[in-house]
């Protein structure tokens, strides 16, 4: 008998091809999650049997609906390569987010209004996408968006770029747009199919396996939530906690020739790294912090099955509700008044921007529209200090929607 030792562990993750059917990872590339703490369980709805009878004991239980969890933190890094997706992808693919390639191009004049962050757009070239962030043509030299289905081509010089909600245009320059990197929003729709020209990918159920040094954990039909935390000086780290159906537990040899990504997690700490904004664009507030966090709070919620073996065909997200949390110092009400934003709910734009300074290994969070549920009154080595709850949400009620909150990864 073999001593099985806890921290020789393996995940993997992949995408199903059909919502509760088992999709199990099996090859290197699906098993390098550079993971912390795994952790899995498994629970069994056991019916209880006790008749009315003329003693007291019980009879054996009947096992039903079999489900289970796992558990673990990733940290918060590039793949390396911009173009390239980060591992952690697929993951939040599992957590309700969409995969998008994120794409940049420089403009000239002519150019004019204000481009919308979330506004479809077209240009003369015959490609059509998304605008990533607000860009307004009297200032920006550049666009950021997501080609749609309907583009294979990128942007090319001379082409003009038109908003369809701002009626906002753009002039590209001598350079072709190209993909800079990749966004993840939390996304609505789930599954959703993959675009045919590789724009995005679509979020749906997960098959994962935990390979714990010789035995293998199966779960099908999983999705999950995500919290991110991070604190000064150190990685900023992703904690997903998954739920799925059992799929099978066996005797399987770990996933050999796994290569996992080389870089450096980037640090929470640098200049002006976290700032925020009033949604009608005053100049930006860096508070002195020390951590930051923010969950997006999903449900997921099991779909039972009775036409399934284990019970369930697969769990789903049907509601979310993103909040995070902050620490700032706290200053005089002329350098900045938490207390009446969070009275008269003010709205925020928070950006922790370039978490990270190398291409490939750049992090970016975008939260477009903040709002402050709670300031309370707290302390950190005798310093006065706020502890702030937030709450994410979309920017308006005719909003395009799925905008709360961006991952960008360049």
């Amino acid at each position: 008998m073999g001593l099985l030792l806890t921290r020789k562990r393996e995940v993997g993750a992949k995408i199903e091809t059909t919502e509760g059917t088992v999709n199990p990872p099996t090859v290197a590339a699906e098993f390098a999650q550079l993971i912390y703490e795994p952790t899995a369980a498994h629970e069994v709805r056991m019916f209880e049997r006790d008749p009315a009878r003329v003693t007291l004991s019980t009879l054996d239980e009947i096992p039903g609906i079999r489900s289970g969890s796992l558990r673990f933190r990733s940290e918060l890094r590039g793949s390396g390569v911009a173009t390239t997706a980060p591992k952690w992808g697929v993951l939040l693919r599992g957590c309700g987010f969409r995969e998008e390639k994120l794409s940049e191009v420089t403009v000239t004049a002519p150019k004019t209004g204000i481009f919308l962050q979330g506004e479809s757009f077209t240009t003369t070239g015959g490609e059509a996408g998304v605008i990533h962030q607000n860009a307004d043509m009297g200032t920006a030299t550049t666009l950021r968006y997501v080609l749609t289905t309907s583009s294979i081509d990128q942007p090319d010089p001379g082409d003009t770029i038109t908003g369809v909600t701002s009626g906002a245009t753009a002039t590209v320059g001598g350079i072709a747009g190209a993909q800079i990197g990749f966004r993840y929003r939390p996304w609505s729709i789930d599954p959703q199919v993959d675009d045919v020209n590789g724009n995005y990918f679509g979020p749906g159920s997960l098959t994962l396996a935990i390979m714990e040094d010789g035995v293998r954990k199966l779960f099908k039909g999983c999705r999950g939530n995500v919290n991110f935390t991070m604190n000064v000086g150190e990685p900023g780290f992703m904690e997903f906690e998954f739920s799925g159906v059992e799929a099978g537990v066996s005797d399987v040899a770990f996933v050999t020739g796994v290569v996992f990504d080389a870089t450096i997690p980037p640090k929470f700490m640098g200049t002006n790294i976290l700032t925020l904004a009033l949604d009608a664009g005053t100049s930006p507030f860096n508070p002195l912090i020390t951590s930051f966090s923010f969950n997006l709070n999903s449900e997921i919620a099991p779909r039972e099955n009775a036409n399934d073996a284990a019970g369930i065909l697969s769990f789903k997200i049907p509601k979310r509700n993103p909040s995070g949390t902050l620490d700032p110092e706290m200053n005089l009400v002329a350098d900045y008044d938490w207390f009446n934003k969070w009275f008269n709910g003010i709205a925020h734009r928070l950006d922790l921007v370039s978490l990270g300074t190398i291409a490939g290994n750049k992090i970016d969070i975008i939260m477009e529209h903040l709002l402050f549920f709670q300031v309370a009154e707290a302390n950190r080595n005798m310093i006065d200090t706020n502890t702030l709850e937030f709450r994410l949400h979309s920017d308006s009620v005719n909003s395009f929607g799925d905008d709360e909150l961006f991952i960008v990864a360049t």
